[in-house]
């Protein structure tokens, strides 16, 4: 558990979570060298909630072959140089509630992007304010499972780019 903190200016990631039942929530990260919350291969429930994270040099929220179920719910994410949250080859999560804008300062694919494997994900009641003209949630075509709803976006190329079979 996580909860709290302030985490700025790290050359690398800014909370690094890798562990059964992690919980990184209420924490203030800000102006990190990678990733502002990193969730690395967690086989157990995750959550990352209430956090205010800007201006990290990757994405926001990085999940990478997280293998359990994850909540990622109530965040505000702005300022990075890619997405504001990345999922890759990860399934069984929820993304919902958080406030993403003028992310991908830098590049990137969308403000939520799903990459890889990533299944069974729902993506639900964010507020999306995409930089540069990107899309304000990518789904790459290896993604399957995947529910999109109730979302709000404003500046974004195109609300959602769908390159795989979502329902």
């Amino acid at each position: 558990v996580m909860t709290g903190s302030v985490v700025s200016s790290n050359l690398g990631v800014g909370i690094q979570v890798n562990g059964y039942y992690s919980t990184v929530s209420n924490n203030m990260v800000v102006s990190n060298g990678a990733h502002g919350i990193e969730v690395l291969n967690l086989p157990g429930p995750t959550t990352v909630t209430g956090n205010n994270i800007s201006y990290s040099a990757w994405s926001g929220i990085y999940v990478q072959a997280s293998l359990g179920t994850g909540v990622i719910s109530g965040n505000a994410i702005y300022g990075s140089n890619d997405e504001g949250i990345l999922l890759s080859d990860t399934p069984n999560y929820v993304i919902s509630n958080n406030t993403l804008s003028g992310n991908l300062t830098g590049g990137g694919e969308g403000s939520i992007y799903l990459s890889g494997a990533s299944s069974n994900v729902t993506i639900e009641g964010n507020q999306i304010s995409a930089a540069g003209g990107y899309p304000g949630i990518k789904i790459l075509s290896t993604a399957t499972g995947v529910l999109v709803a109730n979302n709000f976006y404003s500046g974004a190329s195109s609300p959602i780019a769908d390159y795989a079979t979502s329902s």
